[in-house]
């Protein structure tokens, strides 16, 4: 039988990890990780083979896509591109009007 555990690193949880007991050859209680996945409920499963590999292949490129997804996903800013030129051109215009007319 397993168990969970979570982990809390930087104020984040992280988990489930399932765990099992043993002994070993000396009698010592020991702890073996298993994965993420629950064992219990994977035992439970039949699964069936119909022998067509499409519908592995079809969620495999499903996965793949939704990684790329994420990948190419940009956060919104509230960053104005224009507004920084104008900006920069503004005090641009009023440094060389400033060196014309003030510094002849």
């Amino acid at each position: 039988m397993a168990y969970k555990r979570y982990f809390k690193r930087n104020g984040k949880i992280f988990g489930p990890y399932y765990y099992e007991s043993y002994r070993d050859k000396n009698g010592k209680v020991k702890k073996r990780y298993i994965g993420r996945e629950n064992p219990d409920e994977n035992d439970n499963e039949t699964k069936i083979n119909t022998g067509f590999k499409e519908n592995a292949d079809f969620n495999d490129k499903m996965q793949k896509n939704d990684a790329k997804k994420l990948l190419n996903m940009v956060t919104p800013t509230n960053f104005n591109l224009k507004i920084l030129i104008i900006m920069i051109a503004i005090l641009i215009l009023t440094d060389i009007s400033f060196i014309i007319f003030y510094l002849r």
